[in-house]
């Protein structure tokens, strides 16, 4: 059976949306999160659990993104985020409402680098006047200054900052190359060491056995005796400047990179004292500045704008015994968002819209048939610093709304040809800013997912509003789903704090609305009523999308660990497919470690679900009857325009997986306009890193 023998696809290349460098990555105390900055001033929490996207802070032309730093004891137990960057602010954040939470003014042009101390009390700062400033986090809703350690003679700038894990001792980096070691909380210089060639010293860590370890800008990793100030080693394995390194928690394994762009292994063994270069890796294709150790994985990231994600221990095994086992060691998690769109389409309208930054674009979607492209209407830029979190386009092109993580913009849009006339809509003052945002089909209707996790349902002709605050309040639990349904958390074990709102989708009829948060509490509301339609059993897995079917019966959720559920949404439990087949997903999907971005259906065969990720196309009937007769091998769905033949791999009939489709990069967008034509919007990473200047490695060949 062939689920589609002629498709028209709009395949688009135009956008303009490119990542920033990753300049820094810390990882929670709890371990749950690693926080990776970027010099667009924004700011990913990537879950560790399966490597997803969780959330994500809009950047800022106000703010960049230098340094990242974590510490516990913030508000009900949670962890805290701090930041800091050449602008010389601190900023803690809000990690629920995706703003800064508060601030705070360091007096200094810039802050390198910032260190909590191991009581999670005091806030270390390098400053580039030379000075490591301290302040006092020990009371989760303030951040008071302390006081300055003693500059001493010099005046270079302080680049990094390390505390000892006993928390009487800091180590600071100077531009001079000097490596200063303070007492606390005298704060006076007890070891002042000059580490050679006057090379700033770009990053430092403070071993629990007082040895300190440096990188500097000459290319060498040094370990020196904090007490003596004697050099125990020195290693120069890199060619250019040495800006991260990171230590394992056994603290027998230091890893470095830097400008040169490989990542190198220093080590110890138990039984020897003495430090030995093991090995590198070039994951990277250009400089790389920032490195963490989450469990047993080192993470790499910088100006490819790519995080690597490598396990140490194979990362040892390879340099052991030259081999991985036949493992894969090291992966990358590509920067596109796993829960928020770049990408609007107006089907009705033939209109795509795309934003970066600040910046919202619209084209015309051409013929394909004429093999025409699409045509630029409308170049929209917002005069404000920050930049977008969120934005929408109604079906018929009439309104788009964009927001910031500070306020939300209406747009009336009219189109005389070859113009476009654009017409600010003026919104109720008690209209907040966006995390999520949608219109309902016949754009009578636009719905807000707020900060603070309300959902607000706007008239868009009385500009009358309906406030939902079931994701605020706790949920009860249920029992309403049926059959072998998903494992179930009980209300006892919800999360009491509101989490953000990550997707957000209403029913092609606009009868329904259905929101999803971060803690896993998926709401569907009856928007001809108003009110709250159902809450549905909270999923073992984390959700990442839902979307309704053409016909407005059934929701389908998809998750990181890529299993499909779909809920009758009358009933508000599973259908009968999603009975017999979610718990039990093919392998194939189970092993794929691309996440499932968005989904979509097909207009006329509405049990035909197409899920979509970054390299990755899967198609799954979901009709029980039609998927027990799926044979084995079907024709592979793919644009025309690919040169090369997607690989073609099959599961087991019973699931009704008919396809995984995985010829694609970087897919921004996929979704159906009619039963033969489709949308694909792609923005490969070759793409965006063609720019990008030449690395300082040039491999070099024998002639």
């Amino acid at each position: 059976r062939v689920w589609v023998r002629v498709m028209d696809v709009h395949l688009c290349r135009f956008t303009t949306w490119t990542p920033a460098t990753i300049t820094a990555m810390a990882t929670s105390p709890s371990g749950k999160y690693v926080a990776v900055g970027r010099t667009d001033g924004s700011i990913e929490l990537w879950n560790t659990n399966r490597w997803f996207m969780e959330r994500s802070i809009p950047g800022s032309a106000l703010r960049n993104i230098h340094t990242l730093t974590w510490a516990r004891g913030g508000q009900n137990g949670s962890d805290r985020l701090f930041s800091s960057g050449l602008q010389g602010t601190i900023y803690e954040w809000d990690l629920n409402e995706l703003r800064p939470l508060r601030e705070v003014q360091v007096l200094a042009d810039a802050v390198w680098n910032l260190s909590v101390n191991p009581d999670n009390t005091v806030l270390a700062a390098a400053c580039h006047d030379g000075l490591c400033r301290l302040f006092d986090i020990s009371s989760p809703d303030r951040i008071d200054f302390m006081s300055d350690l003693l500059r001493g003679e010099s005046v270079a700038p302080a680049l990094c900052v390390s505390w000892h894990v006993s928390g009487t001792m800091v180590a600071v980096g100077m531009g001079s190359g000097v490596l200063k070691v303070h007492a606390y909380p005298a704060g006076t210089i007890l070891k002042s060491i000059h580490c050679g060639q006057k090379a700033p010293i770009w990053c430092v860590r403070f071993l629990s056995d007082r040895t300190v370890v440096i990188g500097n800008s000459a290319g060498f990793v040094q370990f020196y005796n904090s007490t003596h100030g004697t050099l125990i080693a020195q290693f120069k394995e890199h060619a250019a400047d040495i800006r991260a390194m990171a230590v394992n928690h056994s603290e027998d394994m230091v890893f470095a990179a830097g400008l040169d762009p490989k990542v190198g292994l220093f080590s110890r063994q138990n039984s020897q004292k003495e430090w030995k270069y093991i090995y590198h890796q070039r994951r990277h294709t250009h400089d790389v500045y920032a490195l963490d150790i989450c469990g047993n994985y080192v993470l790499s990231g910088g100006l490819d704008t790519t995080m690597i994600c490598c396990e140490v221990d194979l990362f040892a095994s390879v340099a052991t015994q030259g081999h991985s086992g036949g493992r894969t060691h090291f992966y990358p998690l590509y920067a596109y968002p796993h829960t928020r769109s770049l990408i609007a389409v107006a089907s009705e309208a033939q209109l795509i819209l795309s934003y970066a930054q600040n910046a919202i674009f619209i084209h015309k979607l051409g013929d394909v048939e004429a093999k025409s492209p699409a045509t630029p209407l409308l170049a929209l830029r917002m005069h404000r610093p920050e930049h977008l979190a969120c934005v929408a386009i109604s079906n018929d092109g009439r309104y788009v709304a964009c927001s910031t993580m500070d306020e939300l913009k209406l747009f009336s849009l009219q189109y005389n040809s070859p113009d476009v006339t654009v017409t600010p809509v003026d919104l109720p003052d008690v209209i907040p800013s966006a995390h999520r945002l949608a219109f309902s089909p016949d754009a009578s209707k636009l719905v807000i997912a707020s900060p603070t996790s309300h959902i607000i349902v706007l008239d868009l002709a009385t500009m009358a509003t309906n406030v939902f605050s079931q994701h605020v309040t706790e949920a009860k639990d249920t029992d309403e789903a049926g059959g072998p349904a998903p494992k179930r958390v009980k209300s006892a074990q919800r999360a009491r704090e509101p989490g953000p709102i990550i997707s957000l989708d209403i029913s092609h009829d606009g009868q329904w609305l259905a929101s999803g948060d971060v803690h896993n509490n998926i709401h569907i509301f009856h928007l001809d009523s108003l009110q709250h339609h159902a809450s549905l059993p909270v999923l073992e897995q984390q959700h990442c999308t839902l979307a309704f079917d053409p016909l407005g019966t059934f929701l389908a959720v998809a998750t990181t660990t890529n299993h499909l559920y779909v809920y009758d949404v009358e009933k508000c439990r599973l259908n009968d497919w999603s009975k017999a087949n979610s718990h039990q997903p093919p392998q194939q999907l189970l092993k794929m470690r691309d996440r499932v971005r968005g989904i979509t259906f097909h207009p006329t065969e509405p049990r035909k679900v197409i899920m979509w990720a970054t390299n990755n196309l899967y198609v799954i009937n979901t009709s029980l009857e039609q998927a027990q007769k799926t044979p084995p091998h079907t024709q592979t769905h793919q644009p025309q325009h690919q040169q090369k033949r997607p690989t073609e791999k099959t599961s087991s009939p019973h699931y009704g997986l008919m396809k995984i489709n995985d010829g694609f990069k970087g897919v921004l967008h996929y979704s159906l306009l009619s039963p033969s034509a489709a949308v694909l919007v792609q923005r490969p990473p070759e793409d965006y890193t063609a720019g990008f200047e030449a690395p300082v490695y040039i491999k070099k060949f024998k002639s």
